[in-house]
């Protein structure tokens, strides 16, 4: 016989550590906020959010799944996205994916993967994000565009 009750409670443990990962993941980005606010006077943030999927990307949706799209419900992709606060431009940075117990993660952007099992490589990640010239070019866009 299946025992229910110890599988309700491997859910439920499974619940708080995916949790805790969730909440890790977005300290990680209060911190990269902490200085990137400090480095840019205010004029940078970035953020996890949804963005409407592309119309190639909606060409994968099943055929049966497309009843049920309407604007209200229309499939996202979450992306990094940076934003001036001061401006309220914004840059979208990188494609963002994470597993439901918040790692893995990963970080798309360019022709590079980046998979993230844990803090430490979600923080080395977002550093090599920074790193790369079309991203500092969109900072750099998105930082004089208040001036």
């Amino acid at each position: 016989m299946v025992d229910f009750i110890a599988a309700f409670k491997e859910g439920l443990s499974a619940a708080d550590i995916a949790d805790k990962n969730k909440r890790e993941i977005a300290s990680v980005f209060e911190e990269l906020n902490k200085q990137l606010t400090k480095e840019t006077d205010g004029k940078v943030k970035i953020s996890i959010r949804d963005s409407p999927m592309s119309a190639l990307s909606l060409m994968t949706v099943q055929l049966s799944d497309l009843s049920d799209i309407n604007k209200k419900n229309m499939p996202t992709n979450q992306i990094i996205s940076a934003l001036n606060p001061l401006a309220k431009s914004q840059e979208n940075l990188a494609h963002w994916s994470q597993d439901r117990n918040g790692y893995p993660c990963k970080i798309s952007y360019g022709n590079k993967e980046h998979y993230c099992e844990d803090k430490p490589a979600l923080e080395e990640s977002l550093a090599k994000l920074l790193q790369d010239p079309i991203v500092g070019e969109s900072l750099y866009k998105l930082m004089h565009s208040s001036d």
